[in-house]
């Protein structure tokens, strides 16, 4: 048997080869009396020949696969439909993930909203921003003082006090201009301690804002500031932001701080420096609404108290 599929390759070898000869020898050196009609005829019997061997008996041959390829096409062909169904199949998959992980988030957020048997719609009544205490105000104010008093310790005791006395003196102008025809406006407020519900991280945080004020769509809460130590500042500000964020999203209404920061004229490249380190560290709250930052300086501080001055003599 093996001697037979021997001889029949050594004369499928030889057929080829000669059809391979006939080709070149009809294709280059026609004889005078053939027609171009039988040269042609030849020719093509022979190319047709000469693929027919090749499709039957390249399977014999290690060199020349063509049986090969086509089996190859094949196998190409299937692998990409079983691809297609294996994409669509981890689409699906994808989809029922991510509807099974948004309905336990709304689940869970609905469970951390409900407290004693509140439901959210309660909470959000519960909710509310109020006026601090008259002992609050007194311990706010005098944490502000030792903040500005402690970060300028270069200068002396008097100076520092001097700067106290001009901050304090600004704020006022600052919360005066912006409460100005404001009926609502609310100086040293909080959020009441309901927000401890609905925050998942800390209880008992006492955070209070210089003012707040309601608008038609919106609700401002308001921290005065100096344009110095913001690493020290970076962290109130924070919990302060937080703790909007949480109001914000129970009330489902668009709540921001508005940071007012008295610029400093005595050095104002380090001042902006820092108000500039201020805004690096909470872009992402000042792109998302959640933040404004504005700079004050003192000429704009004192026309702004004239225009009070102004308004009040016309009220008189």
């Amino acid at each position: 048997m093996t001697k037979f599929l021997a001889i029949i390759k050594s004369i499928s070898t030889a057929l080829i080869f000669i059809s391979i000869y006939g080709i070149i020898v009809l294709a280059f050196y026609q004889p005078k009396n053939f027609s171009p009609l039988i040269t042609y005829s030849s020719m093509f019997i022979l190319v047709l020949i000469f693929i027919l061997l090749l499709i039957l008996y390249a399977g014999k041959y290690e060199q020349i696969r063509i049986g090969k390829i086509f089996e190859l096409n094949k196998i190409i062909k299937d692998t990409k439909e079983q691809n297609t169904k294996l994409e669509q199949k981890n689409s699906e998959l994808l989809n029922q993930l991510l509807n099974v992980s948004t309905t336990v988030c709304c689940h869970q957020n609905q469970s951390t909203l409900n407290f004693n048997g509140l439901d959210i719609e309660q909470l959000r009544n519960l909710l509310q921003v109020q006026a601090v205490s008259d002992e609050e105000k007194q311990k706010s104010e005098k944490a502000k003082e030792e903040d500005v008093l402690n970060t300028e310790k270069s200068l002396s005791r008097i100076e520092r006090e001097q700067k106290w006395n001009y901050f304090k003196d600004a704020e006022k102008t600052l919360l005066s201009y912006e409460s100005k025809n404001r009926t609502n406006f609310i100086y040293e407020a909080k959020i009441n301690d309901i927000i401890d519900v609905i925050d998942p991280i800390s209880n008992d945080i006492k955070i209070n804002f210089d003012g707040y004020y309601k608008t038609e769509n919106s609700e401002v809460f308001i921290e005065v500031k100096t344009g110095t130590s913001p690493i020290i500042f970076r962290d109130k500000l924070y919990l302060m932001l937080n703790r909007i964020y949480l109001y914000s999203k129970a009330k489902n209404n668009n709540s921001f701080l508005k940071v007012m920061i008295i610029d400093s004229d005595e050095d104002i490249e380090h001042s902006h420096m820092h108000i500039e380190k201020l805004k690096y560290w909470f872009s992402k709250a000042i792109d998302n609404g959640l933040l404004k930052i504005e700079v004050y300086n003192k000429s704009q501080i004192e026309q702004m108290k004239k225009d009070i001055d102004n308004q009040l003599k016309l009220d008189i």
